[in-house]
């Protein structure tokens, strides 16, 4: 509520005349009436103090009120009930009932049978066997050998011998050169330069309980003269101030530098050069030779004679014979026979009953709503209204100035001017 009656006033005033917020705004030296001299001390009589009025003025406001309304509702409600049905029930019946089931009767009885026997029988005889005989003779041969024969023998032999001698060479050697040049070098300076700017000055002045002249009501030195700073004696004036500053300034001087520079020296000299020279020399050299040999002489052989020799042998010759024997075997017999049979059977029985069946009925009711509703209220408040009742002598006071026909309007809504 606060908030919104704050925001009315304000738009209140700024919708008035520029003249109603002469003090508002840095009043007194950039009022919206007629531009005057800046403030100066003047002798004229102060002005009586101004009477204050207020009006009425309407204001459209809003507040939230809670509120309630009625709102059909559809509700639903369980209604339960018992209907027939029917359901079907497997019934179990037993019955018993012959049947025919086919067996097997087991007898052992004896059975003749033959059996084949292979039956081993020595036999004797005379096979004639191929033996061999081994005989050593005594057969001549001749073989060749490698005899070594040593002989003296004369050789050429080269060795090498080291020679050394000087041998001119050249290299290149990098020497420094210095040189100075002239190279740009920037120095930062600082200049001094004079700056002259107009500034306000208070000065106290006793006028008589308020500012001399068109007023100091400014937002000035000292938190301004409307409300907290200097003293309702104060003057405001201007004052030209001078002030030195220095302006950092970079300057460009050739500056001789010592440049040092590596240039490639060729350099003559000699060097050591091992070199090797061959040497033939004439030496005795003992030689072995092979020569071959014919050598004779003789060497055990191995004769094999073969010949025919009759041994006796023995050996097992299998012959089958029939055996006749007895062996009991199983003898098995099929016959049918009527066995009572057990047979269950499910038949269906349809059986009668009721059951609960749920059913939803629906209903309108009538129901309570809360919700809030935004509803503007017009208020009337009082808005204070400044009226200048004495004349000044001076016609700085009205003549549009601070204090002129723009104070008569509203220059007091903020205790302006002294007041």
């Amino acid at each position: 509520m606060n908030r919104l009656l704050g925001m009315a006033i304000g738009a209140a005033l700024l919708a008035a005349s520029p003249a109603y917020s002469c003090c508002l705004f840095k009043c007194c030296s950039k009022g919206y009436a007629a531009p005057a001299a800046p403030c100066a001390v003047a002798a004229a009589p102060v002005a009586a103090p101004a009477a204050v009025t207020y009006v009425e003025q309407k204001v459209i406001t809003y507040k939230y009120e809670a509120r309630v309304k009625q709102v059909d509702c559809t509700v639903y409600t369980e209604k339960w009930s018992d209907v027939p049905c029917e359901y079907t029930v497997m019934t179990p019946i037993s019955r018993t009932e012959k049947r025919p089931v086919n067996r097997c009767k087991e007898e052992w009885v004896d059975q003749a049978y033959e059996y084949t026997v292979m039956k081993p029988h020595v036999v004797n005889e005379k096979r004639p066997v191929t033996r061999y005989k081994h005989e050593w003779i005594d057969v001549p041969t001749e073989c060749t050998v490698l005899q070594p024969v040593t002989t003296i023998e004369k050789r050429n032999v080269t060795s090498y011998k080291q020679v050394w001698e000087d041998v001119p060479c050249e290299y290149t050697v990098m020497k420094p050169v210095t040189t100075v040049e002239k190279r740009p070098c920037t120095t930062w300076v600082c200049v001094p330069r004079t700056v002259t700017q107009t500034v306000p000055v208070s000065t106290y002045s006793n006028c008589g309980g308020g500012y001399s002249g068109k007023g100091c009501c400014c937002f000035g030195w000292g938190g301004g003269c409307c409300g907290k700073g200097a003293p309702a004696a104060t003057v405001c004036g201007y004052q030209t101030v001078c002030s030195t500053v220095y302006d950092r300034v970079a300057q460009t001087t050739m500056v001789d530098v010592p440049v040092t520079r590596c240039v490639p020296t060729v350099v003559k000299t000699t060097r050591k050069v091992c070199r090797h020279e061959p040497v033939v020399t004439v030496v005795d050299c003992p030689v072995t030779k092979c020569v071959p040999v014919v050598v004779k002489g003789s060497r055990k052989e191995c004769k094999v004679t073969s010949f025919v020799e009759q041994v006796e042998c023995s050996y097992t010759v299998c012959k089958p014979e029939v055996v006749h024997a007895t062996r009991k075997v199983c003898k098995v017999t099929p016959y049918v026979e009527m066995v009572d049979v057990v047979i269950n059977e499910c038949k269906p029985v349809i059986h009668k009953a009721t059951r609960k069946v749920c059913t939803m009925v629906p209903s309108v009711v009538k129901r309570d709503v809360h919700y809030t509703e935004c509803v503007p209220v017009e208020t009337t408040i009082k808005v204070p209204v400044c009226c200048q009742t004495t004349a000044y002598a001076s016609p700085a006071y009205t003549s549009g100035g601070c204090c002129g026909k723009s104070y008569s309007k509203g220059c007091c809504f903020f205790k302006c001017c002294g007041w």
